[in-house]
């Protein structure tokens, strides 16, 4: 009897035999593990029972030795067992799937590895790497292992908490893949788990997806906007892609991918909780866990993020951006000489109704000259209409879509309404707005548009005695409306100093700030939650926004989280101006002026 015994672990066993041979060992490892827990959980209530600290060590210890003399043994032969038996089965599907494996590996994944890229955004300092397997997909070279890591936790312990214990607790147990040459070797993103308790099970809102993970480069920094939404798209198919599954880190740098993913999913291994006496089922959960390997790592070859599609759509964007800007920049030169022809027809207009007059009141010359300098007026004016409206159909849109998501042009009803605001305006008999723009950044409403007040008078003509209107511009200026989803304990206004206020300052809320004092206003509904809004930080940061801005500026901070902000510049938004720019430059103008907006809406926005 003991020399067939000794015989099956070397010769090849049937499946039945193989069976048996599991069942015996799975059936002493669950008796030891059963008995061993069942003894230390007996001496832990004789602890509370008895006191007898000698009767808590013999159970304590004897459920360990059980453990020890049973369970571990049982463990070791299945696996020497699953080795002998199958291990042949297991290489045959291994090389027949991502092909033989190099005698060095050129992607290992070890303990020195995931320390050095910095793997988790929480400490650990132990590893487990099983399974490591290293090989081609489709062309594509990479390397996976099981992984569990590991954090030691010191904790007081003891009826006073006067001693220390230190025990284990697992931080990660999943996969972790590389793969090389995957992705623009630029990239430089570490994308990290925060450990946030997942209320949403879609986070490809940008807003929803910053809730859960950081993003920072190698370096360390903070990287403001990296998620494109392919990217953020990634993130959450990698999730679906098996059950309970978490991305714990995605890092892309120097054309490699390293992914570590928490899930129940083992790789080129069998799952504890399988029956291993079933042995077809131990061969099919095998193979089925490469083609689980192998419908990931096409996931992630398949992705715009990452396979330079994305990066080829970049290149025609640039290509036809080039294109466009050509087109614009021959249209804009037509525009500045169609402005300097109103400009000549308007002075010569000047020039014969002066001689109109000085040549003793000539009628005749007086009404040429008056039509000629209405004529140069009204071509200087649709010059520079036709060159604002080129260089918004041209550069605009590409930069309301780098900041905002979800946009609307011309929205109605409209939600900005310069009347709404405490904000201190010239006096003026009309208001209107124009290039309305509303879209979602961040999560958070927002709304653009381009502010006119003008005054009307009326003018007595002494030549005829009629009244007639004049009409006059008294303000023009870049306004933005963002609802912050949030409510304040009040409401705040600031304004700039001007004329007299510089030198008086009664009447309104003092910071602890003396630059912020002499350059701005500010009011509230109650001076001590005013403050406490803006408090030191926010004041520094507006302070520097200050000497960014492209015109005076004034804020309105409403108790319901509405937030407006009014640069009164002049111009509106993507103004064309003089014309004198070209488009590139035309193009960072207009970012720089949105991105002085959304830098004053994330001072306010909720943290």
């Amino acid at each position: 009897m003991k020399k067939n015994t000794e015989s099956i672990g070397k010769e090849k066993m049937t499946d039945q035999e193989l069976s048996d041979a599991f069942g015996r060992n799975q059936r002493q490892e669950s008796i030891g593990i059963l008995l061993g827990a069942l003894l230390v959980i007996a001496g832990c209530i004789s602890a509370f029972v008895r006191h007898d600290v000698l009767l808590v060590c013999i159970s304590a210890f004897a459920g360990v030795g059980l453990i020890l003399l049973l369970a571990l043994p049982a463990q070791k032969k299945k696996k020497a067992l699953m080795e002998q038996q199958l291990g042949g089965f297991f290489r045959t599907e291994l090389t027949r799937a991502f092909g033989p494996e190099p005698q060095t590996p050129e992607l290992p994944i070890d303990y020195a590895y995931l320390k050095n890229i910095q793997l988790l955004a929480c400490p650990w300092e132990q590893s487990t790497i099983t399974e490591f397997h290293e090989g081609e997909h489709k062309g594509m070279r990479f390397s996976a292992a099981n992984a569990e890591l590991q954090h030691m936790v010191e904790e007081r312990s003891g009826p006073d908490n006067d001693n220390w214990m230190t025990r284990t607790e697992t931080v990660f147990r999943g996969i972790i893949v590389r793969c090389k040459g995957i992705c623009d070797p630029a990239l430089d993103i570490a994308i990290r788990d925060l450990y946030q308790e997942r209320k949403q099970k879609d986070i490809t809102d940008p807003v929803v997806f910053s809730w859960y993970f950081s993003a920072r480069t190698a370096g360390g920094q903070e990287v403001d906007a990296p998620q494109t939404p392919q990217l953020r798209e990634l993130v959450q198919r990698l999730e679906n892609a098996s059950s309970n599954a978490k991305v714990s880190c995605l890092i892309l740098r120097g054309g490699q991918l390293t992914l570590a993913l928490q899930t129940r999913y083992v790789f080129a291994g069998i799952p504890p909780e399988l029956d291993m006496r079933d042995i077809d089922g131990i061969r099919r959960w095998f193979t089925a866990s490469l083609t689980g390997m192998g419908g990931l790592l096409d996931i992630l070859q398949e992705s715009p993020a990452l396979t330079g599609a994305e990066n080829k759509e970049k290149i025609m964007e640039k290509h036809n951006i080039h294109q466009t800007d050509e087109q614009l920049a021959q249209e804009l030169r037509k525009s500045r000489s169609g402005k300097l022809g109103g400009k000549l027809l308007s002075l010569v207009g000047v020039v014969i109704a002066v001689a109109g007059i000085v040549l003793g009141g000539n009628i005749v010359a007086i009404v040429i000259g008056g039509v000629l300098l209405a004529l140069g007026q009204m071509v200087q004016g649709k010059s520079k209409t036709k060159a604002s409206q080129q260089a918004f159909a041209a550069i605009a849109p590409g930069v309301i879509a780098s900041v905002f998501e979800n946009v609307l042009m011309d929205p109605s009803p409209r939600l900005l309404r310069a009347e709404d605001t405490n904000i201190p305006l010239p006096s003026h008999s009309h208001c209107s707005g124009s290039g309305y723009i509303r879209g979602t950044y961040r999560g958070l409403t927002t709304e653009a548009c381009t502010v006119r007040l003008t005054e009307e008078n009326e003018v007595q003509r002494e030549e005829t005695g009629l009244w007639e209107k004049n009409e006059q511009e008294v303000y023009t200026g870049q306004w933005m409306l963002c609802e912050l989803g949030r409510e304040f304990s009040t409401w705040l206004t600031i304004w700039p100093r001007e004329g007299l206020d510089k030198l008086l300052r009664s009447g309104t809320i003092q910071t602890e700030n003396d630059a912020f004092n002499k350059r701005f206003n500010l009011t509230g509904g109650d001076t001590q939650e005013a403050l406490r809004i803006l408090n030191p930080n926010r004041v520094e940061r507006l302070l520097q926004l200050a000497e960014s801005s492209f015109g005076k500026f004034a804020v309105n901070l409403n108790a319901d989280g509405r937030l407006y902000i009014a640069v009164h510049s002049g111009r509106g938004f993507f103004d064309a101006g003089k014309g004198r720019e070209m488009p590139e430059q035309l193009r960072q103008r207009f970012t720089r002026e949105l991105k002085w907006f959304t830098d004053m809406v994330d001072m306010f926005r909720p943290m």
